[in-house]
């Protein structure tokens, strides 16, 4: 399994640990965390309050920990190492750069592609946004049906009220259509949540109230 390790600092927490409520957030976050990678910035030990991983393998997702937060997504991309960093691709793009996830960063966040009522408004939207690219275009259309697989787990004193929203949980799902809470014997260490989701360990059981 491949992993990378990336130091969050107060900022980059901020960035990152946002409330997620629909597909647009989410590759928001996704592509900015692309970025952050490809930057790859040094932070001082003392500034360090989060951490950002990303394992490849069977599984391949990205994680997010600071404090008593973690959260995952599905992570669609490629990896390769190069020289202390990685490089990104996938089966449009041989290469994931700094342009391309700034291009992308700006369709996902325009208010005009978000407002377009047809198809043909979208398109033509997405065309006067970016330099325009074939690769680009199919890049876009995979990250909009692609599966993100969002998970959360919530160790939360402040809020806790017996059953209804216990100390530790897992959020699973994000809009308020489709979440639903499941409750934890036990306080997840950041490891233990990366081993339940990893399909390549043993399976987990829920043993019910």
């Amino acid at each position: 399994m491949k992993n990378f390790v990336f130091d969050l600092d107060q900022r980059a927490v901020n960035e990152f640990f946002v409330s997620i409520r629909g597909k647009r957030a989410l590759l928001d976050l996704l592509i900015s965390a692309v970025k952050y990678m490809l930057i790859n910035p040094k932070v001082n030990k003392h500034n360090v309050v989060g951490e950002m991983r990303l394992y490849v393998a069977k599984m391949s997702r990205i994680f997010f920990f600071s404090g008593d937060k973690y959260f995952s997504i599905n992570f669609p991309f490629q990896v390769s190492e190069e020289g202390d960093g990685c490089k990104f691709y996938s089966r449009h793009l041989e290469v994931l750069d700094n342009k391309i996830t700034s291009e992308l960063l700006t369709i996902i966040r325009s208010d005009e592609l978000n407002e377009a009522t047809c198809v043909l408004d979208f398109y033509s939207e997405f065309v006067d946004l970016v330099e325009y690219s074939e690769e680009i275009w199919c890049q876009f259309l995979d990250l909009l049906r692609y599966e993100d697989g969002y998970i959360r787990f919530d160790h939360d004193p402040v809020h806790e009220n017996g059953n209804h929203h216990p100390l530790n949980h897992l959020d699973i799902f994000y809009s308020n259509a489709t979440t639903f809470k499941v409750g934890t014997s036990v306080r997840l260490s950041r490891e233990g949540l990366v081993d339940l989701l990893d399909v390549s360990s043993e399976c987990a059981y829920i043993s019910g109230r």
